[in-house]
């Protein structure tokens, strides 16, 4: 039975479905967030539109008054009207959502649905089942990443479809709040993301360093001292720097995520900063119009596909296998755990609202344990402590 579910104006939506009989009916509801409870609420308006537009107006002010709309109020009649809602009928309710649209992850967002649509999007919501996620994931790990319409030799990564299993498992909680008819299954085990343990040893990152062009190696440095995502580095300002305090603070929180993140601004962070003005005092740098503390000489901003594009390069020129530049935060959070910073602190640092995801940045290897009790053994003599720092010269 074909359907619609569209926002025709704010806090206003407009059904359109088939009846049994082959007629198309219209129904309008109005859902808006209760002052009183904070919680989303829906309700059936009928099936005309200037009288939608009234009662809205109309629980609109009942709203402004904070009306307690859960007192006496039956199962509400838009349950049992958005029970034949489709999986991809409900996900364009969702993407439309301001809170939806307000992330900065937006258009991944977007990526993601259009990927569970093609393989669940005919599904009822009141029909999602626990055999449906094993044949999506099952379904997903056997293809591979299409890039200009043709599948590449690489398969689809196991973090990619944690990610699609995750927004759908948050569509469907969010219909379940909008009190639309909607099926939870228990995701269990089936959200499944790869541990990634790739750091560099001291000849390893020694190497890389020497190799990278002066503009990075002052990035790559910044990054290991402060555990700066690539976009929050390459969108710094001076005055998201606190040097009294000897901390980097990103406005708004992480770009990624909107956690806020305190990194330290350690000796040889500074060292960065203060080599990068020394050059634009010379002439050798321009300083860039929006303020941005990393850029290229000439003064404009640095691309996610330069910073890609040298780790490539120097990775070629040196024999470095398996390193990206996002692995420079597993490297500095690592660090960290081996000089015995708090976890606590370190979470803050790195900008982590969980353990698990900090944990899964901090990989530990044999000999760490023994080191940080200031164990040593025959095998360990005349190797360097792994809480000490390699010592890498920032300038060219």
């Amino acid at each position: 039975m074909e359907q619609t579910f569209e926002r025709v104006a704010p806090r206003l939506y407009r059904r359109t479905y088939e009846t049994a009989d082959g007629a198309q009916s219209t129904l309008y509801y109005a859902r808006f967030v209760c002052r009183l409870k904070g919680k989303r609420r829906l309700f059936a308006l009928g099936g005309d539109f200037k009288k939608a537009k009234d009662d809205l107006k109309d629980l609109d002010y009942r709203n402004r008054h904070r009306e307690d709309f859960d007192l006496g109020r039956a199962k509400p009649e838009a349950t049992a009207a958005a029970e034949s809602m489709t999986v991809e009928r409900w996900s364009g309710v969702y993407l439309d959502m301001e809170e939806t649209k307000a992330k900065r992850s937006y258009g991944r967002e977007q990526e993601l649905v259009a990927t569970v649509n093609r393989l669940l999007g005919s599904v009822l919501l009141t029909d999602v089942k626990r055999e449906h996620l094993f044949s999506y994931r099952k379904q997903r790990l056997s293809a591979y990443v299409i890039r200009a319409g043709k599948p590449s030799a690489r398969p689809v990564s196991s973090g990619t479809i944690a990610n699609e299993l995750s927004c759908l498992r948050h569509m469907l909680k969010k219909a379940h709040e909008e009190s639309i008819a909607v099926a939870v299954p228990s995701f269990k085990g089936l959200i499944v993301r790869s541990q990634r343990e790739r750091i560099l040893d001291q000849t390893e990152e020694r190497a890389l360093f020497d190799a990278y062009p002066a503009w990075f190696r002052r990035v790559a440095v910044f990054a290991t001292e402060t555990c700066l995502s690539e976009g929050d580095i390459t969108r710094l300002t001076k005055d998201m720097i606190d040097r009294k305090r000897r901390e980097v603070v990103p406005t708004n929180g992480r770009l990624k995520t909107g956690v806020e993140q305190r990194a330290p601004l350690t000796d040889r962070a500074v060292e960065v900063l203060d080599e990068i003005d020394r050059e634009r005092r010379a002439g050798r740098i321009v300083a860039n119009v929006n303020g941005l503390v990393f850029t290229r000489d000439d003064g404009r901003a640095i691309t996610k596909d330069m910073i890609t594009g040298a780790i490539k390069t120097a990775r070629r020129q040196t024999g470095v296998k398996d390193f990206r530049f996002h692995d420079y935060r597993h490297v500095a959070q690592t660090r960290w755990a081996r000089q015995g910073v708090h976890v606590d602190v370190a979470m803050k640092a790195a900008g982590h609202k969980s353990v698990a995801m900090h944990q899964r940045y901090v990989n530990l290897k044999p000999g760490d344990v023994a080191a940080a009790f200031g164990l040593k053994n025959g095998n360990m003599d005349g190797r360097q402590n792994h809480s000490e720092k390699t010592s890498v010269s920032v300038t060219a």
